[in-house]
C-alpha cells in the first residue's frame, strides 16, 4: 500500500498511469482478475504461453549459449517434470515445443489456487519474458 501511495504522490497535475505500475497490478487485481470470466481468460492465456515457453527453446549456436541455456534451464525443466510427474519437451524450433496436455492441465491446475493478486503478477510476468 505505501508503494502505491508514492506513486500518487510523485504524480504532478496530470497522472501518468504508465510510470504506476504497481497501481496497474492493484488495479487489475482488485477490479480485473477478481471476475471468473476474467481469471479463466488469463489462466487460458497462461496455457498458451506454456504450449511455447521460452524457456523449453534451445539455441543451434553459439556452443556457449548452449551451454548457458542448459546449466540455467534444465534444472528449471526437471524440477517441472519431477512436480507434475510430465516430462517437459523442449525443442530447437520455437514452434515445435508443443507440450503434453497432461503436464498443462497439472500447471494450469496449481496456478488456478493462487490469489488473485499472485495470479494477476504471474499474468503480467509471463506476458513480458514469455515464460511461466
Amino acid at each position: 500500500a505505501m508503494s502505491v501511495a508514492v506513486e500518487f504522490d510523485v504524480q504532478d497535475n496530470t497522472i501518468l498511469p504508465y510510470t504506476m505500475p504497481l497501481t496497474s497490478l492493484a488495479v487489475s487485481a482488485i477490479d480485473q482478475l477478481c471476475r471468473q470470466d476474467v481469471r479463466k481468460t488469463a489462466l487460458q492465456d497462461l496455457a498458451r504461453v506454456l504450449q511455447t515457453d521460452l524457456v523449453t527453446f534451445r539455441s543451434v549456436e553459439p556452443e556457449e549459449l548452449i551451454e548457458m541455456e542448459k546449466e540455467t534451464w534444465d534444472p528449471l525443466c526437471e524440477w517441472a517434470s519431477k512436480r507434475y510427474n510430465c516430462k517437459v519437451r523442449t525443442d530447437l524450433d520455437f514452434a515445435g515445443t508443443l507440450q503434453e496436455e497432461d503436464l498443462l492441465q497439472a500447471m494450469i491446475s496449481d496456478v488456478s489456487a493462487i490469489s488473485d493478486w499472485r495470479l494477476t503478477a504471474f499474468d503480467q510476468v509471463s506476458r513480458v519474458t514469455g515464460s511461466c
